[in-house]
């Protein structure tokens, strides 16, 4: 019994370590019908600037390698007139390797730099992230890797959308809402909405990972303007496109 409580103590002792740090430790769920990805013949794993970017970003994100992908080629899919937008950065990587897909288009990209700060945090729909997690960064850290590129990157700063009041952002072609909570994502996509061009793409993260806050805001958004669509990416994301795409 007294040895029970030592290791729950223990447990407990290393959880709050990692809460300091911005972490959270929970149980992962691994489904017993999953199977290995054929990975034979999938073009992306083998374009080398796609390596090259996976491997640039691979410490600064928490972006898989499917996730990747996904993000890559559907801004390469988007309206190539239009500039690309990244709404919750954290170390930035996710950001860095969308500019690196097409380093040509502008970029604006949107966050505190400091976690959630005074962020609201539902308790049901955003149970599963807490205020002290994604400090471990700053502003300084996520424009570090940058330095050089002469890429076209705008930073805003602060809690989106209140963060843009006064930056001129328009003509968005390629979207990640990386935003985790209820609120952000939808106000986030009520600020987006009338400045979004025509084939346009949109890519959410933690969509059906049980984040509800993430899929309530795109189910809200998408319901009030139907002309809208959204669609379930493996593994993790969602896309919404406009329906004028099948027009």
């Amino acid at each position: 019994m007294n040895a029970q409580i030592e290791t729950t103590g223990i447990k407990r002792l290393i959880k709050s370590a990692f809460q300091g740090f911005g972490y959270d430790v929970v149980k992962l769920r691994r489904s017993k019908l999953a199977k290995p990805i054929d990975e034979n013949y999938v073009e992306i794993l083998d374009d080398p600037a796609f390596q090259a970017s996976v491997k640039e970003v691979s410490g600064i994100t928490l972006l898989d390698t499917a996730r990747l992908a996904n993000l890559w080629m559907l801004c390469r899919a988007s309206n190539p007139s239009g500039s690309l937008i990244e709404i919750g950065s954290y170390k930035g990587g996710g950001a860095l390797h969308i500019s690196n897909s097409c380093p040509t288009r502008p970029i604006f990209v949107c966050d505190t730099f400091e976690g959630f700060g005074d962020l609201k945090i539902d308790p049901g729909a955003d149970r599963h992230f807490k205020r002290e997690q994604f400090t471990d960064t700053s502003f300084e850290s996520v424009q570090a890797p940058w330095a050089g590129k002469g890429r076209d990157v705008r930073w805003v700063r602060g809690y989106f959308p209140e963060s843009a009041e006064n930056i001129e952002i328009s003509n968005i072609s390629f979207v990640h809402v990386d935003t985790d909570l209820y609120e952000s994502t939808a106000k986030t996509l009520d600020y987006l909405r009338p400045r979004l061009i025509d084939r346009s793409v949109v890519v959410f993260d933690d969509y059906l990972r049980s984040v509800d806050g993430v899929v309530r805001a795109v189910r809200e958004f998408t319901a009030a303007h139907p002309d809208w669509a959204a669609f379930p990416l493996f593994p993790g994301q969602g896309l919404m496109i406009n329906r004028d795409w099948f027009a």
